[in-house]
């Protein structure tokens, strides 16, 4: 792998955020996030320990297990304009904390 600065990989995560804020993601990327999200979904539906887990989440959290059959759905109704409002206000620079965790490499002795 392919050693990276970290103010470099910074500067690359503000540069796409900036795109987002100016409009510069499309419906086709949108779309394919979509897809991603709601294939993801279907796939995990399919194991009975993660249809555990989100019913007794709903139901402890909500009140109602139930909401689990419409959770995709919120996320599919998510526009480029949601998007970007969600990008400004919580994804900038003002309200972040950059943390850089760099492995403990073990030498060999």
């Amino acid at each position: 792998m392919k050693e990276q600065n970290l103010d470099e990989i910074e500067k690359e995560i503000d540069l796409i955020l900036d795109d987002i804020k100016s409009g510069g993601i499309n419906d086709n990327e949108l779309l394919k996030v979509k897809n991603i999200l709601e294939s993801s979904h279907i796939s995990k539906r399919q194991s009975m320990n993660y249809l555990a887990d989100r019913f007794s989440f709903y139901k402890l959290f909500f009140g109602d297990a139930d909401k689990m059959n419409s959770e995709v759905f919120n996320y599919l109704s998510v526009g480029k304009e949601d998007l970007i409002k969600v990008v400004e206000k919580y994804l900038n620079k003002e309200s972040r904390v950059v943390l850089d965790y760099l492995p403990n490499l073990i030498s060999e002795n």
